[in-house]
């Protein structure tokens, strides 16, 4: 009999709903290391979903292969004890983005059930770790990893297993590239090795995947990368390559992707994207308050005036899903005002603020540990990656926590108002008034095919069923998402998929926000002695240790400072 290996995932069930709307994308960590397997016929390889699949239902196998990020630890933990249980003779591997995180915040501890734990790409080791436990050589508990698997050297997804469970899934994820140029402080990309730059798959084995993807029936895909245009040259070269396989086969699709705002430059590029079928881009918007911006190093977000950078954007017909931040030092009680002002005026159709996470290795993580500002609970560990549990952070902030946190209720409430929703919907209809606006070729039925599988899924239906009661309880809100239904009748663009995003947006945030209360945070701030001479702690710069250029830290280094030390004679 073959050996089994199965390909657990198990996201985090509210987190991964509240991320995709109820609809599920493919687990791209699976199917990325299978392409990668040596003599995959030797092997009997299945995968575990848990937001498809039930935990009953799993057969033993030799090898349980997880990965996750952070937000998953419990549930990662609940499955491998379940399934340790129950085949004892198992052995269990976890890798994955929780693996260096935890790493980094010497946390590895929280792993401890797992008989080995991988740290860094798996791509390259995957089939010798495979090999050393079929044949009892296994290389001891922890592998660290350091060398990064060169993405030029990618093959293409390993469809014949995909196919077999491409159907339960709404949309495909694409690989693309790693890395990114910039320095911001918070970020985990830059502290990777040999990650401070873009590191890029070959376009054509990019427009291979797609293409069979394409043939599976996928039309909705997610292009996964740090930045899509931290190469734009070779970006240019992916889009040119999207468009002939798609006008190849007279079929075109739906794309989102993650890019930086300085991508307001690129007009050719800009055109082209839309042509390809990019609809949904995020940009790390972070803060409408230059001071913060420059204290965490988002230099690219100062250049110019950031509102009409969103605008020309938008102006190609872009939806910006934006990253919003609280809880910089910089930010002043007037932060909340700002964030909604700003939002109102740019148009930005949507953004889900969260709370600044001092994220384990980051620059940040190493300032806030300096200044003995970091909170010691490993509870909060499970949520500093991408953001987390959106009311629990791991930072005490410097602003006063009942100012901060009545703050935010305060712009909750502003937030999911229908007058409000209104007029970010008006402005970034506005932005479109000028010739840039490029209409997709994809269809529409993209939002329907998105019904069909939340009906197939009990849980996302129950899900959508209580967004629409919750919804539909403020006759305001009705009244408003009428009107705009009729702003976008009236407009000279087709901007259905805008509204409908707007709309299904807008009833998301309403059904995670409307019963916030003061209780449901879990935020500190620091003590009415602290020092606030160490927002600047001693040695911040000098025990820095990351793998990139040393002027690239100093640069990072130097703004960081100018944002901060504006604070110093402020509160003393």
């Amino acid at each position: 009999m073959k050996p089994g290996l199965t390909f657990v995932h198990s996201p985090d069930p509210l987190y991964a709903d509240n991320q995709n709307y109820g609809v599920e994308f493919m687990p791209l960590w699976v199917f990325n290391l299978s392409s990668n397997l040596n003599n995959k016929e030797n092997y009997n390889i299945t995968l575990y979903d848990s937001r498809i699949h039930k935990i009953d239902n799993m057969v033993e196998s030799d090898i349980f292969i997880f990965s996750g990020i952070n937000q998953d630890l419990h549930m990662i933990n609940s499955v491998q004890e379940n399934l340790r249980t129950r085949y004892p003779l198992s052995k269990f591997i976890i890798g994955g983005p929780i693996t260096w995180s935890f790493h980094k915040a010497n946390s590895l501890h929280l792993l401890d059930e797992f008989d080995q734990i991988i740290i860094g790409d798996g791509e390259d080791i995957i089939s010798e770790i495979i090999e050393n436990i079929l044949n009892n050589k296994q290389a001891g508990k922890i592998i660290n990893n350091e060398k990064r698997f060169p993405l030029s050297k990618s093959k293409s997804l390993d469809i014949p297993f995909l196919s077999r469970y491409i159907n339960h899934y709404y949309g495909a994820v694409v690989e693309v590239s790693r890395g990114c140029p910039f320095l911001c402080e918070f970020c985990d990309i830059r502290i990777l090795p040999d990650n401070n730059k873009s590191h890029c798959k070959n376009p054509s084995i990019i427009g291979q995947d797609i293409e069979n993807l394409i043939k599976l029936g996928k039309r909705q895909f997610i292009l996964a990368c740090d930045n899509f245009i931290g190469d734009h040259v070779w970006a240019e070269k992916v889009v040119d390559e999207l468009i002939r396989v798609q006008e190849n086969h007279n079929v075109y699709i739906s794309i989102y992707t993650w890019v930086t705002i300085n991508i307001y430059r690129h007009e050719r590029l800009l055109k082209k994207m839309r042509l390809a079928g990019f609809d949904l881009l995020f940009i790390g918007i972070e803060s409408f308050n230059k001071n913060s911006l420059i204290e965490t190093a988002k230099v690219q977000n100062t250049k110019l005036e950031l509102i009409s950078l969103i605008k020309e954007i938008q102006s190609y017909g872009f939806i910006i899903v934006a990253g919003l931040i609280f809880g910089f030092d910089t930010d002043q009680e007037n932060c909340f005002d700002l964030t909604i002002d700003g939002i109102k005026k740019s148009g930005l159709l949507s953004g889900d603020p969260s709370f600044l996470t001092a994220l384990p290795g980051t620059p940040l993580y190493r300032r806030m540990y300096l200044s003995k500002r970091l909170r010691n609970n490993e509870d909060l560990i499970s949520s500093a990656s991408t953001g987390g549990i959106k009311y629990q952070t791991n930072i005490n902030y410097l602003q006063d926590k009942d100012d901060f946190v009545y703050g935010f209720l305060k712009f909750i409430q502003i937030y999911i108002d229908g007058k409000f929703q209104f007029e970010r919907l008006d402005s970034f209809v506005n932005s479109l008034n000028n010739n840039k606006f490029i209409k997709l070729r994809s269809s529409t039925g993209g939002f329907l095919n998105a019904l069909y599988f939340v009906f197939k899924n009990p849980r996302s239906l129950v899900m959508l069923f209580k967004r629409g009661v919750i919804f539909s309880k403020n006759p305001i809100r009705v009244y408003f998402a009428i009107k705009g239904f009729y702003l976008i009748i009236r407009s000279k663009h087709n901007l259905i998929n805008q509204f409908m995003f707007w709309l299904f947006s807008w009833s998301n945030y309403v059904t995670k926000y409307s019963d916030l209360k003061y209780e449901d945070f879990d935020l500190d701030c620091v003590a009415e002695d602290f020092d606030y001479a160490e927002i600047i702690p001693d040695k911040y710069r000098e025990l820095a240790d990351e793998k990139i250029p040393k002027n690239k830290i100093d640069m990072q280094y130097k703004a960081t400072i100018e944002g901060l030390s504006k604070l110093i004679p402020q509160k003393n």
